[in-house]
């Protein structure tokens, strides 16, 4: 048999009623624990998500035939009111010879080394380049954060907890080491003298995930938010049918 309109309203009142009572009854009577006659706070579970971010950084630099570039870059992830975990990090060079074409043919040419990597490891194999270049050389710096909940008695402790098991691992560092050696020769001394160097442009690409920590009770009540909505939703429908 067949609900009518009024019934199914009924009904779904009915369900919403024993859902918000049961979420009252589990968050306002939970007993409370007591040492030694002292109430103690009662601990949560508070959940974890991670937000992915990736964002980017543009800066220019120089290197001189007598003056190699060793300019470390430090890469941070944005500072919040929660610590962030660093994932990877690429870092990408571009640069192009400034000087130096005559006709068809290209002469003196110069030829770029760039060796980067992490501080405090060994340095990697060097990239060379000559003429021109674009490349780039990716690092992986912590693992993606995989804490998914914790126990504590508030959200500020919650907040320190989540901080201290991941405290350190928003930063990291490298040595730079770029070199170039100029192709003009010293038969050419004008040029050869000209030339003195080259500009470079280093783009550091870095993703790092931000924590967001919710309440046990706060993704209840969410939850009731939402099947409340639905509810409201299949209301109107219902009425909208019941027109026609």
């Amino acid at each position: 048999m067949a609900l009518k309109k009024n019934d199914k309203i009924i009904a779904l009142a009915g369900v919403l009623i024993l859902i918000i009572a049961a979420v009252s009854i589990v968050v306002l009577y939970s007993p409370e624990k007591k040492v030694n006659g002292v109430v103690v706070p009662e601990e949560k579970t508070f959940y974890v998500t991670w937000d992915k971010k990736t964002e980017e950084t543009i800066k220019t630099g120089y290197v001189g035939k007598k003056a190699p570039y060793t300019e470390p870059i430090t890469v941070t992830a944005p500072s919040t009111n929660l610590v962030g975990v660093l994932t990877h990090v690429e870092i990408q060079l571009t640069w192009k010879d400034d000087v130096t074409y005559m006709g068809i043919f290209s002469k003196g040419l110069d030829k770029l080394t760039a060796d980067i990597y992490p501080t405090g490891s060994e340095s990697s194999e060097a990239v060379v380049t000559t003429g021109q270049g674009n490349f780039s050389m990716p690092f992986e710096i912590n693992s993606v954060p995989a804490l998914d909940q914790v126990t504590a008695i508030d959200i500020d402790e919650a907040t320190g907890t989540v901080t201290g098991e991941f405290s350190g691992k928003d930063t990291a560092s490298f040595d730079t080491k770029i070199t170039i050696k100029t192709g003009e020769k010293l038969r050419r001394p004008l040029k050869f003298l000209m030339d003195k160097g080259n500009d470079f442009e280093l783009k550091v690409i870095y993703t790092y995930y931000t924590p967001v920590i919710t309440q046990e009770s706060d993704l209840l009540m969410q939850q009731i938010e939402d099947q409340t909505a639905t509810a409201h939703e299949s209301l109107m429908i219902t009425n909208l049918v019941g027109r026609q």
